[in-house]
């Protein structure tokens, strides 16, 4: 877990995406640690989470995450939660709506409303997670990166993520001290993306629309996806927030940080 700023000011919880860090958020906290304390752990199946989460049920590692969050602040949170992080962060606003103080969501799905889409996207995660296991992960992460959910990417910008990635799963596969296959890191993100699967989440599109705390919906408008998503949000409730960033694609926070940051600042009260 990652954590700066004073703990005495208003905390500010940041969940990465799939395949990401707590660090990824360090460009964004940096600015924040001035007016909160910023805490940034890492999502089941990532990181250090492995040494508590390892073989848990998906509803388990959650649990797990709130405790760890709950110990670090003495009562409500803004949570900002990117992609995957989004979408566990919807849950957690659903169980333990008393955590919350606000909701910010980056690029994150709110869940599909067919059993058709659910299908489809069950089988597709679980080509993916095959791919994991059993591709090496270079020519997994090029194909990752290929989606169109992130055309946005120069080839430049592509390759530095990848080389990132594969920089912190060297890294934490080494650290590994049992050498236990089951949590190399090509491993557990095989199983992060069955655990956590958009084709087992319930459709929180409702719930958001009608939520007692303040959502923000942020997207960058080169993801048209995740724009019209906002848009629908925001359109047919009070309580949803839309923003849209310019010349930006999915990783907004990654594009434009201080601008990111800025945003949640004027948003979120101290």
């Amino acid at each position: 877990m990652l954590v700066m700023g004073m703990p005495g000011n208003t905390p500010v919880v940041f969940l990465h995406g799939f395949m990401g860090a707590p660090s990824d958020w360090l460009p964004v906290i940096k600015v924040l640690s001035q007016r909160y304390y910023c805490i940034c752990p890492d999502l089941p199946g990532h990181g250090m989470s492995i040494n508590t989460t390892a073989g848990l049920s998906p509803v388990r590692q959650i649990e797990l995450l709130v405790d760890s969050i709950a110990a670090n602040v003495s009562g409500s949170v803004h949570i900002v939660g990117y992609s995957l992080g989004g979408r566990i962060a919807m849950i957690i606003a659903d169980k333990w709506p008393s955590l919350l103080r606000s909701l910010t969501l980056e690029s994150a799905h709110t869940g599909l409303q067919s059993e058709l889409a659910r299908e489809q996207r069950k089988l597709a995660d679980e080509c993916w997670a095959r791919d994991f296991n059993h591709v090496a992960l270079p020519v997994v992460l090029e194909k990752w990166f290929s989606q169109a959910v992130y055309q946005s990417l120069s080839g430049d910008a592509k390759s530095c993520v990848i080389k990132a990635i594969i920089e912190r799963a060297t890294e934490m596969d080494n650290r590994i001290s049992s050498h236990d296959s089951r949590l190399m890191f090509h491993r557990r993100m095989a199983d992060a993306l069955i655990a956590f699967s958009l084709s087992k989440q319930m459709d929180f599109s409702a719930r958001l629309m009608n939520s007692a705390i303040p959502v923000f919906y942020i997207s960058g408008e080169l993801d048209k996806k995740y724009c019209e998503l906002g848009e629908q949000l925001s359109e047919g409730s009070c309580s949803v927030q839309h923003h849209v960033f310019k010349q930006c694609g999915h990783n907004v926070h990654q594009q434009q940080p201080e601008a990111f940051a800025q945003l949640l600042a004027s948003q979120l009260p101290f």
